[in-house]
């Protein structure tokens, strides 16, 4: 498994892409795996026209059901992109860890609603943050909080 990741990461820097990788790896809880993993299944960021779109490619967004007047909240929607979902799941779970910011926001999160449930907002929002550091091409940079 380590030759395999070792020869991704060569392969990144001969395709030009590393420093786009090494960028999203700044944000805490992504690793090279889900770095990569995200680049490759998105590719061109330009194609979303904003969050709510790519949060609907990776599966962030609830699946409804509506009939007249009745409409129902079923749950995450099942079009999803199956790895990149997974992924920023567990990306999420370390990363309430390291960034004091969003382990603020989690404990908010967790106080009206199961911890399940504040991790999918938490993935929103690491997703929101993958999105702008790729489009600024520039490094994440961890919150202080006072």
């Amino acid at each position: 498994m380590a030759e395999i990741i070792r020869e991704l990461r060569d392969s990144t820097q001969e395709a030009g892409i590393g420093e786009k990788i090494k960028q999203l790896m700044s944000i805490p809880g992504i690793s090279f795996i889900t770095a990569i993993t995200f680049y490759t299944e998105i590719m061109d960021m330009r194609r979303f026209k904003g969050l709510s779109e790519l949060c609907s490619f990776v599966g962030l967004v609830p699946s409804t059901y509506s009939s007249g007047d009745k409409e129902r909240v079923l749950g995450l929607s099942n079009r999803q992109s199956k790895y990149l979902r997974n992924l920023l799941f567990e990306s999420s779970w370390v990363a309430v860890r390291n960034d004091p910011a969003l382990m603020m926001k989690f404990c908010e999160l967790t106080q009206r609603m199961v911890k399940q449930k504040a991790i999918v907002r938490i993935a929103r929002k690491i997703l929101n943050r993958m999105r702008h550091v790729w489009l600024n091409e520039t490094d994440y940079v961890i919150a202080l909080i006072q």
